[in-house]
């Protein structure tokens, strides 16, 4: 094997080697791309701070798409005449029907119905949105996650970090318009 000079890197390198190797030149190369950026593009930029189409009160949205958590059944949606089927099965399914084992208690003026789970949610009731109209015929839930989180089971459409991102507008173009965090690519 042919030694090699200290500026050439091997053909086969770690990803280590090639960031101790490389770092502080591609860290120079983004400091210089962003000081030649002018206010013209910058305006142009898809980041750009920019209103929101539509006047709208909301200001920021946390939408916790938990994949895997507590079911809604021992959570947000509380099913008091589930106790009078426990143990039987429903037509066309398999195993039977469970009511939830927590308690439930209405909280604040609107009276909406936290599990004993969130005592601290239970507090600041009227704070919150719960959507429990959502529907799919989908029961698997990577699809089913996919259609939760873009509209579509086949295609890749934008999330709803997307549209919230264009429906609120955005302030700063240094900081990411919507964060996720974990989950599949296509659900970002």
């Amino acid at each position: 094997m042919t030694p090699l000079c200290s500026h050439q890197l091997p053909l086969a390198t770690t990803r280590r080697e090639f960031l101790q190797r490389t770092g502080m030149s591609l860290g120079a190369l983004a400091l210089a791309l962003g000081m030649l950026f002018t206010d013209e593009a910058r305006a142009a930029s898809a980041l750009a701070p920019r209103k929101p189409p539509l006047p709208c009160k909301a200001k920021h949205v946390i939408h916790i798409f938990a994949g895997g958590a507590p079911p809604h059944l021992d959570t947000f949606d509380y099913k008091p005449n589930l106790e009078k089927f426990r143990d039987q099965t429903a037509a066309g399914f398999s195993g039977v029907l469970w009511p939830s084992p927590f308690k439930f208690q209405r909280g604040g003026n609107s009276g909406l119905e936290i599990s004993e789970l969130f005592p601290h949610l239970q507090k600041v009731a009227d704070e919150h949105c719960i959507v429990r109209s959502l529907h799919s015929e989908i029961s698997a839930h990577g699809p089913g996650a996919k259609f939760m989180n873009t509209g579509s089971v086949l295609l890749t459409r934008p999330s709803l970090g997307s549209w919230l991102l264009y429906g609120l507008g955005t302030e700063n173009q240094n900081q990411p318009g919507f964060v996720a965090l974990g989950g599949a690519p296509e659900l970002r």
